[in-house]
């Protein structure tokens, strides 16, 4: 835009201009701006150019189109638009100019604008659909058409991340590119992906969604479904496979659907459907994604089970006794069962089955008793129909009653002979074996917690060691399931001549294994030592001869003489002033 004076020399048609804006221009103010506004139609590479001034009327403008074809003219007037429409042969950016005179004011201006079409009709697919399922190993094609454009230019990018996947000129109405799930990085789910095409009049947008998948391969279908079931059984479907993704579980009725789905990649799926009902079902139990499906079609009669039947007997039996198994059926049982059997596994090795065909709500049937030899048992029974069954199973306990139990041990013993066998024993044969009792041992304040078998003829023997001498008490409690006996028996521990019972610990009062004993100080009333095998030990005045064995040798002193004697394995007491230490 721009107002300048007119130069001194003119081509002709300007001269004319100037000449006709001098013949027609009227008095008025005289325009001082001018503005072309030039713009594209968008349709048949065509453009409109509307000169704007900012007053006068009647002037004359000359119209440059800016490709070389000639000029135009046009009178203008700055209360109206009157505007000039120009078809171009080919598209592309163009310069504009306009030249109005006024008197003797010049006014020009120019655009430069691209003139060509817009983008008309355009249509994005991936294999003719907008919304893609893709394998993981698959691929498919997106195309773009479109009827009218110049200058377009393509650009697809993910509609998610905004990353760039593909741009360029399109070089015709159509076109093409094969995407693949590497173009989105090998992630399972769903890609938008934005297709734009574009040129300078404008810009058209459309979206095409991509899912990759894994298809469902090596599927392997585990279920409980039996072709009878019961009322209340969960039917349970489970598949494995070893790809798959984003997989939809559904069992479908003819009339209504459970679905159930599982996200990302899946290796298992289990799908669960509780029979509320009698009658016939025909199903199909299918897995599947946007790429591949697994259908099992199933045919299930569903009826009441075996229901409020009990069967039991006494699990804690005398050997004397025996075992009788009680069938019962509730009043308010479900029925009917169909045709009812049983089974009994008694656990000893026998079995029988049995017709309970006849039992009905409120009745019961008792089978016929079963002896048993004493032990433990496992007792296992099944009640069941052509189509379902219910099981009971106890622990079936036989035994003896506990009794004619006694302690056995010596009656007395020197404390050079403290450990002791403190032992149990059966008196009546009849009443063997007793398996698996519990006894309880109280000796000299000592317990001891034993479970064992006991036999007629073989003791249970317990070693224990007493402490300090007098008189021992000993009790015991041995006890089964059903019975118990309680004893109770005495043992006097005495000195054998060397009182303190607690100088050396109850390890070393076991005649089989000797106390050692240095000795640092000798008083010959009370102790002598021969340097030979059979030794003789003198106690207040009464010799006793023991046999040791010499273990090693050491220098001890004795009164004021240092004499060379032996070390001896001493089985004994001493009193305690003859004894400094013991090793």
């Amino acid at each position: 835009m721009g107002a300048y004076r007119k130069p001194a020399a003119m081509d002709n048609n300007l001269r004319l201009g100037i000449l006709l804006v001098s013949v027609m221009t009227t008095t008025a103010v005289s325009p001082t701006t001018l503005d072309l506004n030039a713009t594209a139609t968008g349709v048949n590479i065509g453009a409109k150019l509307c000169p704007v001034l900012d007053a006068g009327i009647n002037i004359t403008c000359l119209m440059d189109h800016g490709d070389e074809t000639g000029r135009s003219y046009c009178e203008m007037d700055s209360s109206s638009l009157n505007c000039t429409s120009h078809t171009y042969s080919t598209a592309g950016y163009y310069t504009m100019w306009s030249h109005c005179l006024s008197e003797d004011i010049h006014l020009n201006d120019s655009a430069t604008i691209y003139v060509g079409n817009k983008i008309v009709n355009m249509v994005a697919m991936a294999d003719g659909q907008m919304f893609k399922p893709m394998p993981t190993t698959g691929s498919a094609t997106v195309t773009v058409t479109y009827e009218e454009g110049t200058h377009v230019f393509l650009n697809i990018t993910n509609a998610i991340t905004g990353d760039p996947i593909y741009s360029g000129n399109s070089t015709g109405f159509s076109e093409s590119r094969v995407f693949s799930p590497a173009d989105f990085g090998g992630v399972l789910g769903q890609h938008a992906v934005e297709i734009a095409l574009s040129n300078p009049l404008g810009k058209e947008t459309r979206f095409v969604v991509f899912d990759i998948e894994e298809e469902i391969l090596t599927p392997v279908m585990t279920t409980n479904v039996l072709p009878y079931m019961h009322v209340y059984d969960v039917a349970t479907f489970k598949e494995t496979m070893t790809f798959g993704s984003n997989i939809i579980g559904a069992i479908e009725f003819p009339d209504i659907a459970y679905v159930d789905r599982k996200f990302g990649q899946v290796r298992e799926m289990c799908l669960n459907y509780t029979w509320t009902t009698t009658g016939t079902f025909t199903f199909d139990v299918l897995f599947s994604n946007m790429v591949d499906s697994e259908t099992y079609p199933y045919v299930v009669v569903v009826q009441y089970p075996v229901n409020n039947i009990t069967a039991n007997g006494t699990n804690l039996i005398y050997v004397s006794q025996t075992l009788d198994v009680k069938f019962e059926m509730a009043a308010d049982a479900l029925f009917p069962m169909g045709n009812l059997n049983a089974t009994i596994v008694y656990g000893d090795g026998t079995s029988k089955v049995l017709d309970i065909s006849s039992l009905t709500q409120g009745a019961s049937i008792t089978d016929s008793p079963k002896s048993y030899a004493p032990g433990t048992y496992s007792v296992e029974l099944s009640v069941f129909s052509e189509s379902s069954h219910m099981n009971f199973s106890w622990t079936q306990y036989v035994e003896y009653p506990i009794q004619g139990l006694e302690l056995v041990h010596v009656s007395e013993a020197p404390m050079s002979e403290s450990v002791q066998n403190v032992s149990l024993r059966m008196t009546d044969p009849l009443v063997s074996p007793l398996l698996n009792i519990t006894c309880v041992f109280d000796i000299d304040g000592t317990e001891y917690i034993k479970t064992t078998d006991l036999v007629y003829g073989v003791n249970f023997t317990i070693i224990h060691p007493f402490v300090g001498d007098g008189n021992k008490t000993i009790t015991f409690n041995c006890s089964n399931k059903l019975s118990s006996q309680d004893g109770v028996s005495y043992m006097d521990l005495y000195t054998d001549c060397f009182l303190d019972g607690q100088l050396f610990s109850p390890l070393y009062k076991n005649k089989d294994t000797p106390v050692q004993i240095a000795f640092a100080k000798f008083n010959k009333r009370f102790l002598n030592i021969k340097k030979h095998k059979q030794n003789r030990m003198q106690c207040n005045g009464h010799a006793y001869f023991n046999k040791y064995r010499i273990i090693s040798s050491v220098t001890l002193a004795f009164h004021a003489e240092m004499l060379k004697f032996q070390k001896y394995e001493i089985k004994a007491k001493f009193k305690p002033d003859a004894v400094e230490k013991e090793r």
